[in-house]
Formats: structure tokens, sequence, C-alpha cells
């Protein structure tokens, strides 16, 4: 998929700073938290989907008082019957979908610092740099939650001049 979109393997090295760069990505422990993240989302939406689907055979039978009075029960059976297939088969689906763009982020993360600079990139459709040049920085602080200080990591702000 990365060679379909054109996507550079490496980041480039800022010029003249062969000798001096440090060449790295985010950490495994940032990916683990990402996936964490991602699965207490799918672990959610799942508790949504089964809960729907209770709401949905409770309803589509008729236990409750209003829709005894409803002549057509079997209809909304049938409706009922067809929301839960497809809300199964999207669950299903849109699991591997949502998983990809989660790893190719921590794929496509790198960060070099050179003794002038700190260059990040990342995005796979659309790839971005940022360079922040050491003379600009302003203000840097180190930010970590107790789930971040669990996996071993931190956010880094950097704040420049302009």
């Amino acid at each position: 998929m990365l060679r379909l979109l054109k996507v550079p393997p490496e980041p480039n090295l800022p010029v003249g700073s062969a000798d001096t760069a440090r060449v790295f990505r985010a950490s495994r422990s940032y990916l683990r938290l990402k996936l964490l993240r991602w699965g207490v989302g799918q672990f959610f939406t799942l508790i949504g989907l089964v809960a729907a689907l209770v709401a949905l055979q409770f309803f589509a039978t008729g236990t409750v008082e209003v829709l005894e009075k409803v002549p057509h029960r079997a209809i909304i059976w049938r409706f009922a019957g067809w929301f839960e297939v497809i809300g199964i088969i999207g669950f299903l689906v849109q699991l591997p979908l949502s998983l990809v763009p989660v790893i190719l982020d921590w794929e496509m993360r790198w960060y070099i610092v050179t003794d002038r600079s700190l260059r990040i990139r990342e995005g796979v459709w659309k790839v971005s740099e940022m360079t922040l040049t050491f003379a600009n920085v302003q203000e840097v602080s180190i930010r970590q939650g107790p789930i971040e200080r669990l996996f071993g990591i931190a956010n880094l702000r950097v704040r420049t001049a302009g």
C-alpha cells in the first residue's frame, strides 16, 4: 500500500547534517498505547451494538405494551433481523479498516534530531514534515498522565517563536 501511495520509506535528512543527524521512530510503547485506545473504542462500540441488538429484539418481539397493539409485529421483526445482520457485518468489516490507520500512523512517524533542529515527519495520505530550529524554541514541556506513565512514555511539547 505504501508503494502504491508512493510514500518514501525514510525521511530526508536536512542538508549538511548527515554527520550529526539522529533518526528514530516513535517507541513501541506508543504503538501499544494507540492499540489500547483503539481496542477500548472497539469494545464500547461492541457494547453499543449488542445493546442496540437486544433493544431491537425486545421491541420486535412485542414485549412492550405499546407494541402489543401494533398489528404488524412480523414486519418489525423482519426489519430488526436485517438491522442485526447489517450491524454485525458492519462491525466486523470496520475492525481491520480502523486498525490499519492506527498501525500506519505509528509506522510513518519519524523524528530527526540534529545539532541545530528537530524534524518531524508523519502521514500516509498526506505526508507532512515540520522542522523546528533550536534557535527559535521558546518553551519545552513534558506531560505524562497515568496511562502514559504505565506505558513508559510522555508527551513532549515544543513551542517556537513565530
